[in-house]
C-alpha cells in the first residue's frame, strides 16, 4: 500500500498540547510577528531586506500563499490571515484569485477613460 505521512498528526497533537498549556501554536505566534511588523512598518516585509527577521516573515507569508495554492493551508488559517490585517486581505485576495490585480488595473483605466475621455499621459 502506500505510506501515508505521520508529520500532519504529529503537528495536529503538537498545536493541541500547545493548547492545553496555554502556548500559541508556532503558526499563530508566526502570524502575531508578522502583523506586528506589519503595523511598526506599515508594509508588508521583503524577501530582500537587510535584516534575517524581516526576510524570515517575507518567506513565510510566501510559503503561505504556495501552501494555500497547494491546498495544503487550513480554511481556518486562510480565514487567519484575511482576517489579520487589511495588507493581508489583500494579498490572500491575490492568491485566491491571480487575476485580480489586472481586473483592479483594467477597472481604474475603464473608469479614467470615461472620466476624462483620453488614456492616461505616460511617464517620462
Amino acid at each position: 500500500g502506500s505510506a501515508v505521512s505521520p508529520i500532519p498528526t504529529m503537528q495536529a497533537v503538537q498545536a493541541y498540547l500547545c493548547t492545553l498549556r496555554g502556548a500559541r501554536p508556532k503558526w499563530e505566534a508566526r502570524l502575531d510577528e508578522l502583523c506586528n511588523f506589519i503595523a511598526a512598518s506599515q508594509r508588508l516585509p521583503s524577501q530582500c531586506a537587510a535584516t534575517l527577521f524581516e526576510r524570515v516573515l517575507a518567506h513565510w507569508l510566501k510559503d503561505q500563499g504556495i501552501r494555500m495554492r497547494a491546498g495544503k493551508l487550513t480554511l481556518d488559517r486562510v480565514h487567519m490571515l484575511n482576517a489579520s490585517h487589511v495588507f493581508l486581505q489583500r494579498k490572500v485576495s491575490r492568491w485566491l484569485d491571480p487575476n485580480s490585480v489586472w481586473r483592479a488595473w483594467f477597472n481604474r483605466l475603464r473608469i479614467f477613460l470615461a472620466t476624462f475621455q483620453r488614456l492616461p499621459a505616460q511617464k517620462s
